[in-house]
Order: structure tokens, then sequence, then C-alpha cells
């Protein structure tokens, strides 16, 4: 069984044994009008190995921004 995966939009579609293969995503031309190069593996999409789902790696967790308070109160003499 072999299978065509988009890499834009992550489709996967199923090929039997006579089909022919297409060469552009079917979902991003009708969409988006955007001809994306479809390539052929024989896992589907959903199965690759993603980085951050990886055994042991864990995602950076997001950055706070800096934030910084002016003094407003005004000064006192002792």
């Amino acid at each position: 069984m072999s299978y065509v995966n988009c890499p834009r939009c992550r489709l996967t579609v199923r090929l039997p044994d006579d089909a022919l293969t297409p060469e552009h995503c079917p979902r991003c031309a009708a969409r988006h009008g955007v001809q994306s190069k479809v390539f052929l593996s024989s896992t589907p999409a959903r199965l690759f190995a993603r980085p951050d789902r990886e055994v042991g790696l864990q995602p950076e967790p997001p950055m706070e921004p800096e934030i910084t308070v002016p003094d407003l109160r005004p000064a006192t003499t002792a």
C-alpha cells in the first residue's frame, strides 16, 4: 500500500496499486489555489515522527514578555 502525502496541509491519500499518482495536492489546490507538490511514501503522514512528540524531548516553554512598570510615586524627602 502506498500513500501520497502533502507537506503543506498534511493530507494523506491512500493509493490502490493501479491508481495514478497525483502530482499536486488536491486540497491545497481547491482551498487555497496553491500547487503544492505531494510525495509518495509507504507511511501515512500522521504516523511520521515529530520532534516535539518523541520520547524524552519536551517542548520549550513559551517565553514570558519582560514588563517593566515605571515608578510614578512622587519623591519624598526625609
